[in-house]
């Protein structure tokens, strides 16, 4: 049996990777196998010494693909049960309110929640949508001829389609495990604004996706959600000193109902980051098909992202 270089204690690691319960479950089971004769799986003295950076979390740092250059069977089926699950949900605003002088209702906006769900299933996930209370309004806006056109509109108004299915039969947040999520995706539509911020059940989902390092992502107003979204690794914002986008107060005042979204009493996405301590970035033009990647966080501008943004959420997602 050939011997074992000398690994790293557990408490060379850096503390945000230590707390995770990924990275302890790995060093049990690394532990184990190097007991019970398995060294060339450990990977330990086998590869290059691991730099300590190079640790950004368990499920990167100890995918077999990326540190081991020897493995078992066993190991392979150990790394696919720690991996996160090919599965995803998207998060859905149960809110609804009047807007346009009081003319038009806002919840929410289909082709948010229907661009990734369409992305997320040919990419082979399994997709959920849920929100709060198990119910939601259709936005108004996102329902006329310019956001909902095409195939979008055919399986919009096919109540068999399976889009509609999972969306008209949702659950609420609150009756969903975490665990078996390995993407979080928050769609929106204005009324987020109102719900967002105190959805304790799509924020303790987002926080387990993220600690289990898988990805979490939103779309327009789907940045509200993170107001009280903590890392639980920092015990910190999940978004702070992170870049993100989502729709622009400049969009707000050119819809002209900047007034009437001040009357709620809710923070906008880009006075959000501010508070939190993210970066906000957006691009030229208000309607731009524009998203922002920063590690496993991923963010799109407004409805037109909501695809794109998808696709990095994929992107990102296979090479954990």
């Amino acid at each position: 049996m050939p011997k074992l270089a000398s690994r790293p204690e557990p408490q060379q690691h850096p503390p945000e990777l230590r707390n995770s319960s990924a990275y302890m479950l790995h060093w049990s089971i690394a532990s184990a196998l190097e007991i019970t004769g398995f060294p060339q799986c450990v990977g330990y003295g086998q590869t290059k010494p691991h730099r300590h950076n190079s640790f950004t979390h368990p499920t990167r740092t100890f995918k077999p693909k990326r540190v081991y250059q020897h493995r078992s069977p066993v190991i392979s089926v150990l790394f696919a049960i720690m991996s996160p699950p090919r599965r995803a949900l998207i998060a859905v605003t149960s809110a609804q309110a009047t807007l346009f002088q009081g003319k038009e209702t806002t919840g929410l906006f289909i082709s948010e929640a229907l661009h990734p769900f369409k992305v997320l299933r040919v990419a082979g996930f399994e997709v959920d949508l849920a929100s709060e209370t198990g119910s939601y309004t259709p936005d108004w806006l996102s329902q006329q001829p310019d956001f909902l056109n095409g195939n979008d509109l055919t399986v919009w108004n096919d109540a068999n389609s399976e889009f509609r299915q999972k969306l008209d039969n949702m659950p609420k947040a609150a009756d969903l495990e975490g665990s078996r999520y390995g993407v979080f995706y928050a769609s929106a539509g204005h009324a987020a604004l109102i719900d967002y911020p105190t959805a304790s059940g799509l924020q303790k989902i987002a926080e387990q996706v993220w600690t289990n390092g898988g990805i979490v992502a939103s779309v327009c107003h789907g940045p509200a959600i993170f107001a009280n979204v903590i890392d639980p690794g920092t015990k910190e914002p999940l978004i702070k000193g992170k870049t993100l986008t989502g729709f622009t107060s400049e969009a707000e005042t050119t819809m002209g109902i900047m007034e009437e979204l001040r009357s709620w009493n809710k923070e906008l996405v880009e006075d959000l980051a501010a508070r939190l301590g993210a970066t906000y970035k957006r691009s030229e033009g208000i309607w731009d098909d524009y998203h922002v990647v920063d590690g496993r966080l991923i963010t799109g501008q407004n409805p037109a992202s909501a695809a794109s943004t998808a696709k990095a959420v994929v992107e990102a997602f296979n090479a954990l």
